[in-house]
């Protein structure tokens, strides 16, 4: 019976004495697993084991060099699972052409991981891009209403400064908790645009909630108070539905 057979997680390594950690694959004469710091190990039977085996090695050290070091630790294990998996196919392929295409599936999809700066950057610029251009919209239509409607121009107004908080929210980086560092740009386009979405109303909110004397009443006839929390609403996540809760309750 081969050794690997006899591997568990928990056990000892008999190559290198370190702690076998999670398992990922393993038969009678290969096993990949993670050890106990983490790293991805693999251990194989080179009497059986014949193929291209320098190609195999120099894949997984370029493929594993290739996952972003500022990634969450879930994400850079998920990353290392599946370039075990790939690795531990390779070992056991017929020939060198099915051994070389089981790592095409991980390469591909490495090559569109970006860095953790990178998606910030990508999310702060489409954030900017867009609040830029609903910004000039929101001030055309104030220089074009302010002196026929005076509520259609506050309104503008509120929707305006709760984009602006919500872009100061992006601008603070929380929104980096739910980043995927593997979505298209696009992906990056619709988040920013759903927090400035949720922004403006909030800005809405605040606007009405003052009118009708729910909250913040004493700011229906101080514009600048007005516009003040339309902001702090905007950059906050919780402050318009607070004021929406209230107006329930």
């Amino acid at each position: 019976m081969s050794i690997y057979e006899d591997y568990q997680e928990g056990g000892i390594s008999v190559a290198t004495g370190g702690v076998i950690g999670r398992l990922i694959r393993k038969n009678s004469h290969a096993i990949v697993y993670f050890n106990e710091t983490g790293s991805l190990v693999y251990e194989f039977d080179d009497k059986i084991i014949s193929n291209d085996l320098g190609f195999v090695r120099e894949k997984f050290s370029e493929l594993d060099s290739k996952i972003p070091t500022d990634a969450s630790e879930d994400f850079i294990n998920s990353l290392r699972y599946e370039i075990g998996c790939a690795l531990f196919a390779a070992l056991c392929s017929s020939d060198k052409d099915s051994a070389h295409a089981c790592f095409d599936a991980i390469s591909e999809k490495l090559e569109r991981v970006k860095s953790l700066d990178a998606a910030k950057l990508l999310y702060v610029g489409n954030a900017v891009a867009i609040a830029t251009a609903l910004l000039i919209v929101i001030i055309s239509l104030y220089v074009a209403y302010s002196s026929k409607h005076t509520i259609f121009s506050q309104i503008v107004l509120c929707v305006g400064c709760g984009i602006t908080g919500a872009l100061f929210s992006s601008l603070q980086k929380k929104w980096t908790r739910d980043i995927n560092l593997l979505s298209p740009n696009w992906i990056y386009s619709a988040q920013a645009g759903v927090q400035l979405l949720s922004g403006a109303i909030s800005g809405l909110v605040v606007f009405l909630a003052s009118q009708a004397d729910i909250a913040l009443g004493f700011a229906k006839d101080d514009i600048y108070s007005l516009l003040f929390f339309c902001i702090v609403s905007g950059f906050s996540e919780r402050y318009g539905p607070n004021l929406l809760a209230k107006g329930v309750s």
